[in-house]
């Protein structure tokens, strides 16, 4: 990003480029971020990738996790198979 900077003949300060890059993210990553100090972009830039490994873990986890059935389910199909018993009685 300083090097983009550098490249196309920008001067701002490093207060700006912080604000700038930091308004750019995830709102999930800025909410973490933000509670964190930093100075520099590259501090920020550290930070920002830790969060971001850490959220995709945490979705990883909620996609692996084992769902039960519910107690629901089993009701409904014990009603189906009375019903069909029902009818063939007939």
């Amino acid at each position: 990003m300083e090097i983009s900077l550098i490249r196309t003949s920008i001067e701002e300060t490093n207060k700006a480029t912080l604000a700038r890059f930091f308004n750019g993210l995830n709102r999930d990553i800025q909410n973490v971020v933000e509670l964190q100090s930093y100075n520099h972009v590259d501090e920020l830039i550290h930070r920002v990738v830790k969060v971001e490994q850490q959220l995709k873990r945490k979705q990883t986890y909620k996609k692996t996790s084992y769902t039960y059935s519910s107690w629901k389910d089993k009701d409904t199909s014990k009603k189906e198979g009375s019903s069909s018993q029902q009818l063939s009685l007939m």
